[in-house]
This record gives structure tokens, C-alpha cells and sequence, in this order.
């Protein structure tokens, strides 16, 4: 039974000819295991794709509908097959039960070769990524993913804010806001703390005095600008030389905007190899 024929048989809406169909191939030796890895590699890759594609900012003027900020969304029902292309499973399906349908994502011929180059380097730099690294980078991705998809601004904050403390390796706030900000210039470094701060007051109002506050929308959209420069610009962009994130926070850690400063750094450290390396041949 294929899948046309299936959502006929549960009375099920037809596919939206406007929509993507997607396919995820895997191996597995169960059924519930095979939904589970597809499932976590069609969030990645989905993820990637709001990455390069979700606006940095939006000014949404009357906006009543509280539209998700992540322009690819999930359909509203996936299914798992066999190689032969029959459900794997005549009972079983999945299905989103708040689904909302979205709005197609129509782009230009020039726009879609150049997202498709990007999807293409940012994959290629995921698998790159050694396990324990690629593991954690996942996380954060697919909880990235999800928060984004929320229509309650405030959920989709909090939930964003757990990217964060994922990518920086940490739930205190002064080492996070350091970690998140390492990699700015100088010039521009002190701008990107004090808006730092401020997203961490905005979450402690939130989360320890219960108080709501303002419409969170921008909130989310600074802090998804910390979450793609994290992920694009750092972590895979270094794709295969941490071997997990600690070593990753640790070079956060340790970076400095400031040449000489970290040229410093080294001097005092090669100094204590040295050192060390004479004890230990003692």
C-alpha cells in the first residue's frame, strides 16, 4: 500500500501538491528505530535550512496570526516505508496535532542555487564533525529547530535560550554571555555583551518572577543571530577539529580578537610544555 492509498484508507487529506515531499533513506532492524533516525536527520536538515533561510529580523505590523518564525515547517503527517515504497506499518503513522498550515516558500532560480550550494557545505561540514562534536551539535540544532516552530514567542525564547546554553556548554550566565560574544571584534564586542545581558534579564523576568513583559519576537531574533553565528561560523566551520564541545568552549575559552594578546597566551603556554615535559622526563 503506498502512501496516496493509505491516507485514503484513514480518511486522511490528500498531500498539498503546493508542498515538498521529502524521503529519508535509513537502515534499521526495527520500525520505531527507523522513525527515530529519520526523523532526527530530517530535523537537521530541516534546521540547516532555516539557518540560511529564516529572516534576522521581521517587523510583523497587526499580526494576529503569530506566525512561527522557521520558514521550512514540517508537514502535518509523516509515514515510514519500505525500500519498495509500501508503508512499512498498515496502523501506524505521525502526525503534528496543533498543525498549522503554512504559507509555501517561493524562491527565484538564482536564490535557490545559491541556498542549494550553502545547504550542500553546511551537510558536508555536519558529517565532517567528529562523533561526540557532531552529537552535541545535533542537539542544538534540532532543539533549535523546534523552538522556532513554536507560535508562543515566549516558549520559543526559552526554548532558544537552551541552544545557547547547549552550544556554550554551560547554564551560568557570565560564562555563556563571554563564550557566546568570544569571537566579535573588538570594536564591536562590548555592544554584543550589553545586548547579551539583556536577553538574560528578559529570561530571569521571565522564568523566576513569572512576569510576561514584552512581546519576546525580537528577544528571539537576537538570540537566533548568537545561535547561527555559533553553529555556522564557529563550530562547523571547524568541522572534524574538536573531537566534542568542551574542546570547543575551551578555544572559545581561550580566543582573543587581540593578536598580540593571544601570541601572549602562547608564549606562557609553550613555556609551561616545556617545563612540563622536562619534570616528567626527571
Amino acid at each position: 500500500m503506498n502512501r496516496k492509498k493509505f491516507f485514503q484508507t484513514k480518511n486522511l487529506a490528500a498531500d498539498k501538491k503546493n508542498y515538498t515531499k521529502v524521503s529519508v533513506v535509513v537502515n534499521s532492524k526495527s520500525l520505531l528505530d527507523a522513525y527515530d533516525k529519520a526523523f532526527y536527520y530530517l530535523e537537521i536538515f530541516r534546521s540547516l535550512l532555516c539557518l540560511r533561510l529564516n529572516h534576522l529580523f521581521e517587523l510583523r505590523i497587526n499580526d494576529r496570526e503569530l506566525k512561527p518564525i522557521n520558514k521550512i515547517q514540517q508537514g502535518e503527517y509523516s509515514t515510514l516505508h519500505k525500500l519498495s515504497g509500501e508503508v512499512a506499518e498498515k496502523d501506524t503513522y505521525s502526525f503534528i496535532p496543533d498543525y498549522k498550515e503554512a504559507v509555501p516558500l517561493n524562491l527565484s532560480e538564482n536564490k535557490r542555487v545559491t541556498i542549494n550550494k550553502s545547504i550542500r557545505r553546511f551537510v558536508n561540514q555536519f558529517n565532517r564533525c567528529k562523533n561526540k562534536h557532531q552529537k552535541t551539535i545535533g542537539k542544538a540544532l534540532f532543539y533549535y529547530v523546534n523552538a522556532f516552530d513554536e507560535t508562543n514567542k515566549y516558549v520559543s525564547f526559552l526554548r532558544s535560550w537552551m541552544v545557547l546554553e547547549i552550544l556554550t556548554d554551560t547554564d551560568q550566565y557570565d560564562i555563556l554571555i563571554r563564550r557566546a560574544t568570544a569571537m566579535f571584534k573588538k570594536e564591536s564586542k562590548a555592544y554584543q555583551i550589553q545586548i547579551m545581558e539583556a536577553l538574560r534579564l528578559l529570561r530571569n523576568e521571565f522564568v523566576h518572577k513569572g512576569d510576561a513583559g514584552p512581546e519576546p519576537l525580537y528577544a528571539c531574533f537576537q538570540i537566533q543571530y548568537y545561535i547561527h553565528n555559533l553553529i555556522i561560523f564557529f563550530n562547523l566551520r571547524y568541522a572534524g577539529f574538536f573531537n566534542c564541545i568542551e574542546e570547543s568552549v575551551g578555544f572559545l575559552d581561550h580566543y582573543s580578537p587581540d593578536l598580540k594578546e593571544l601570541e601572549k597566551r602562547k608564549r606562557l603556554i609553550d613555556k609551561a610544555i616545556i617545563d612540563r615535559s622536562k619534570n616528567t622526563k626527571r
